[in-house]
C-alpha cells in the first residue's frame, strides 16, 4: 500500500487502497478411531507375585468406524523402541473394554512404557493411546558384601548388620519376617530390636552385646530371612552369620 495509507492507518483513518488477508487455522483430524488403556495404571509393577502376567485393558475405541481394523498392545524398555506384542482384530471386540493378559516372562527387569495402537489401514492411518510407565522387578534381595562383624569377632564400637543389593521395605512390623539372634551353645534367643536404613538392617541390643558379660567368648548366630524389597519381592535365601563376642582374634 502507498506510504500515505500507512500513516492514515496509524491515525485511525479509513484505508482506501489496501488488501486484507484472512488466515484460518487448519487442524488435521485422524480418520482412525481413538484408543486408550484403562489398565494398567500409570506406575504399574510386575514382581514375583505377578507370575509374569500384566493385566491390560483396551478402551475408547469405536467399532462403528468402517476403517478400523485392529488394536495392538505395544511395549518398550526405556531407551529402546516400541515393539508390537498382542493384536486384537476389530471383530473380536465386544463391549467398551477388552482385557488382555500380557506374559512378560521373556522381558528382563527394568523400566518400561506401554501404549495401545489402533490400525485403520492405508486410508485411516494409525492412532496411539497415551503411555503408561511401569517397572518389571522380579529379583529377590541378596547380601551385598559380608555381614558385620565381617571377620567373625565383635569388638567395641562395631555393629551387627547386613547390607543388601536393593532397598529394603523397612516397614518390617507389617509383614512376616524371620529375623533372629541367639547363642550357638544353648540356642537361647537374645532380645533385640532392628533398625532399617535404605538397604541396611542393624541389630540393636540393650545393653550392647559387647557389654553383656554373660556373652564373653560366646558364639552368637544372626539370621535374616523373608525381608521384602520396595517392589514386594521376598528374600529368596536366608542370610546367616556367626561371630564371637568380646574375643580378640589370634593371628
Amino acid at each position: 500500500y502507498p506510504s500515505c495509507e500507512y500513516e492514515l492507518w496509524q491515525n485511525n483513518g479509513n484505508l482506501v487502497n489496501v488488501d486484507t488477508a484472512y488466515i484460518t487455522r487448519i487442524q488435521w483430524q485422524s480418520l482412525c478411531t481413538d484408543v486408550a488403556l484403562s489398565l494398567p495404571d500409570d506406575g504399574w509393577l510386575v514382581n514375583q507375585q505377578s507370575n509374569n502376567i500384566l493385566h491390560c485393558a483396551f478402551t475408547g475405541y469405536d467399532v462403528n468406524n468402517d476403517l478400523f481394523q485392529s488394536l495392538t498392545l505395544q511395549i518398550k524398555k526405556e531407551g529402546e523402541g516400541y515393539v508390537d506384542q498382542i493384536t486384537i482384530n476389530k471383530d473380536d471386540l465386544i463391549g467398551p473394554f477388552y482385557d488382555v493378559y500380557f506374559d512378560v516372562s521373556n522381558f528382563t527387569d527394568g523400566d518400561y512404557r506401554l501404549r495401545a495402537k489402533a490400525y485403520c489401514g492405508v486410508g485411516g492411518g494409525i492412532t496411539y493411546s497415551s503411555e503408561k510407565t511401569g517397572t518389571i522387578d522380579r529379583t529377590s534381595i541378596a547380601p551385598f558384601g559380608i555381614p558385620t562383624p565381617s571377620d567373625g569377632f565383635l569388638r567395641e564400637g562395631q555393629e551387627v548388620s547386613v547390607t543388601f543389593d536393593k532397598q529394603i521395605d523397612c516397614d518390617i512390623s507389617n509383614y512376616p519376617t524371620d529375623i533372629s539372634l541367639e547363642r550357638e551353645d544353648t540356642h537361647a534367643p537374645i532380645p533385640f530390636t532392628t533398625s532399617c536404613f535404605g538397604n541396611k538392617l542393624i541389630f540393636n541390643t540393650t545393653p550392647p552385646l559387647i557389654d553383656q558379660t554373660s556373652l564373653d567368648g560366646v558364639l552368637v548366630k544372626a539370621k535374616v530371612a523373608q525381608l521384602k524389597d520396595l517392589s514386594g519381592n521376598v528374600q529368596e535365601y536366608p542370610t546367616e552369620w556367626s561371630f564371637l563376642v568380646n574375643v580378640s582374634p589370634v593371628f
